[in-house]
């Protein structure tokens, strides 16, 4: 049984003429002089394996099978080849991977890679079990911003993926009913739906001034006077803000940027107020910028004037 050592090199995600999108993989090997007599030049053929990946967590995932792009190989003993390889992506495995990555970095390997060898020899050629083992880095990793680079070229949902700074929102009670909307919207903009992200956003809003309205009025402490809490949406928005940031100008700057913001998110097909605009994706992504970061920065300041 004829051996040689490999090391998986690259990962690269591709659409190319396909349907479905390409895992090209690249398998750096080496024929290697154990001892014995062996034969100073073979071909390596039908070279694939099971590829699996992982994320940040230690837990691999069975992914795809990988197979050499070539009909053969050929390399000198004591030399090194490139085998390049190839795995496809059906719209399942892609959402699946998605869901799995989660906005990280990717890390791949080939779980014992099989195929066979035909030395060169004046004696004729014959096929023979090719053993295969590791040599080098047993896995690669696949930097996030690469990884989006890379997908947004393919025709994965035909729509342009869009990555937010990791936010740990704190642990409020109102926390979970916002999130709820949040996350709606980041589905609705992955679906397409930029209407629906301008209205998921719009919710994630009024749910924040509930919160903070609720946080005011939990604080007898604060005095808030009885014609704040009668005062129209803006004012009580800016009143409570004053309040909490402990800053007149910043809060009064801030309620009209917001009210402003909220404005603009009424414009969607499901409302009233509609009036037949067009949203792109950008639009909506600027939204979703937007919303969370003011959303995170409100939060924030609650719990920092909840504690005691």
């Amino acid at each position: 049984m004829t051996q040689v050592d490999s090391g998986i090199t690259s990962v690269r995600l591709e659409q190319g003429n396909a349907f479905q999108p390409h895992l090209r993989v690249v398998l750096d090997v080496r024929y290697n002089n154990y001892g014995g007599s062996l034969p100073d030049n073979i071909e390596l053929t039908g070279l694939k394996g099971k590829l699996y990946v992982r994320t940040q967590k230690p837990d691999w995932f069975e992914l795809c099978v990988v197979e050499q792009d070539n009909d053969s190989n050929s390399v000198h003993l004591g030399g090194n080849t490139l085998i390049h390889m190839t795995g496809t992506l059906s719209p399942y495995l892609m959402s699946k991977l998605e869901e799995l990555r989660n906005g990280n970095d990717l890390w791949f390997r080939i779980n014992q890679p099989i195929g066979w060898c035909v030395p060169r020899q004046n004696t004729g050629n014959s096929f023979e079990t090719l053993n295969i083992q590791s040599r080098g880095s047993e896995e690669c990793k696949y930097p996030r911003s690469e990884w989006i680079e890379h997908l947004n070229t393919t025709e994965f949902n035909k729509f342009e993926l869009i990555e937010l700074p990791k936010i740990e929102f704190p642990k409020l009670p109102l926390t979970e009913h916002i999130v709820k909307f949040t996350d709606n919207a980041r589905r609705a903009f992955s679906e397409g739906r930029y209407g629906d992200v301008l209205k998921e956003s719009r919710n994630a809003l009024d749910a924040l001034d509930a919160g903070l309205e609720e946080w005011a009025n939990s604080k007898p402490e604060l005095k808030i006077e009885n014609d704040t809490k009668q005062n129209g949406k803006n004012d009580k928005r800016r009143n409570y803000l004053s309040i909490l940031l402990n800053d007149k100008e910043k809060a009064s700057r801030l309620s009209k940027i917001i009210g402003d913001l909220h404005y603009y998110l009424s414009l969607n097909p499901h409302e009233a107020e509609y009036k037949g605009m067009i949203f792109t994706d950008y639009d909506a992504k600027f939204v979703i910028h937007a919303v969370t970061g003011f959303v995170n920065s409100i939060l924030k300041h609650i719990e920092n004037n909840t504690k005691i």
